[in-house]
């Protein structure tokens, strides 16, 4: 099953991420006041990975509220398949940003050996939500939020992968023609990686 595309990215508010929405992405990512310091140093973290790895390397795409409402309620986040990893430079700027940058930097090199012992070998892009599970669930949004990074991942013949932290997430994600799936632990739990094909078969290997 593929996504239905009746949905148009423009029809729902969805335009290219750009630097100056990094916090709130940050914010949908990690929601809620910080309780702590500890999560105040996730979110540093979470935003200097955005701002000097994933903006250069994927795509960054976000849905506004809609109806004269600019804030961002939803975001997208690719990495294609050719992605550089994180750099020795980025590792610098976090070292010399954060209170505690060797014990943030090895939970994600953990985070990532977990999720990537799960992951299979084909050429595949990634992709990351915000704001578009739990309660607040808009498939007409999701839809359009999706719609551009999936044509993109058709046109390079690749599979999407994408993780749900939930079964209903899962379920929702089935809708736009995900299927799976294999479990992985993430920092928030379990969960699993779900793949969708390429609409049109595969293209170009990599």
């Amino acid at each position: 099953m593929t996504m239905p595309m009746a949905v148009s990215a423009a029809t729902v508010g969805v335009r290219p991420g750009r630097l100056v929405d990094v916090p709130a992405v940050v914010r949908l990512l990690v929601p809620g006041p910080p309780p702590g310091d500890d999560d105040d140093q996730a979110r540093r973290a979470l935003r200097l990975v955005l701002a000097h790895h994933l903006l250069e390397e994927g795509q960054l795409w976000v849905a506004e509220g809609g109806l004269g409402d600019t804030r961002v309620a939803a975001a997208a986040i690719w990495l294609p398949p050719d992605a550089e990893p994180v750099s020795r430079r980025l590792t610098e700027v976090l070292t010399r940003e954060l209170r505690d940058p060797i014990d943030l930097i090895a939970a994600g090199e953990r985070a990532r050996a977990a999720l990537a012992a799960a992951r299979p070998e084909e050429r595949h892009w990634t992709l990351t939500t915000a704001g578009v599970s739990g309660p607040d669930w808009d498939e007409r949004r999701t839809t359009g939020l999706l719609a551009p990074g999936l044509a993109a991942a058709d046109r390079d013949g690749a599979a999407v992968l994408a993780v749900a932290a939930s079964e209903r997430d899962a379920e929702r994600l089935g809708r736009l023609g995900f299927v799976g799936a294999r479990r992985v632990t993430t920092a928030q739990g379990p969960g699993a990686w779900l793949a969708r094909r390429p609409a049109h078969g595969w293209g170009p290997a990599g």
